[in-house]
């Protein structure tokens, strides 16, 4: 299974409360980059996990804008930035026993941190500024063991130069 994960895409400071911070331009547009990168790797995205807060769904409406995407997705209130990442993580090898061979999730910091650490305990920490996405691949060997790589990640540009980790 190839796992996409992806921190929200920049996000106003002031709200009312912290679940309305809408994107800022600066968002959309580090979203719409990323977008054409995920496009160029040719993924094809089979179901999309998505935080409740706005600016996780407006990530995702984001996105949506410029790659092709399921047209439904599942709002985990798992997905929130304090969230469980062990559950999230056993949520995630059910739908790989389901047979689904591709998904998107999109949440917070420190979640997503959290995630990548338990599906990858080999990897170094990974930093993630908004719209930054990982790729995982999730294998199962016979003993039912859950092993994955961190295969790429990427980050939205800083200071006119793109990062790519290969």
């Amino acid at each position: 299974m190839q796992i996409i994960i992806m921190r929200h895409g920049d996000a106003v400071v002031k709200a009312s409360n912290d679940l309305e911070r809408h994107l800022t331009d600066k968002g959309r547009n580090d979203l719409r980059i990323i977008a054409s990168f995920l496009r160029e790797k040719l993924i094809n995205i089979d179901i999309v996990l998505v935080s409740p807060y706005l600016r996780a769904i407006e990530t995702l409406e984001s996105l949506r804008k410029h790659m092709v995407l399921p047209s439904s997705q599942k709002v985990m209130s798992e997905l929130i930035p304090n969230g469980n990442a062990q559950l999230v993580c056993s949520y995630i090898y059910k739908l790989n026993k389901k047979g689904i061979s591709s998904l998107l999730l999109i949440s917070h910091l420190p979640l997503i941190s959290y995630i990548v650490a338990y599906l990858c305990p080999q990897e170094p920490p990974l930093v993630f500024i908004p719209s930054a996405v990982v790729c995982i691949n999730l294998a199962v060997t016979n003993s039912s063991q859950q092993l994955s790589t961190l295969i790429w990640k990427m980050q939205p540009p800083t200071n006119l130069k793109q990062s790519l980790i290969a």
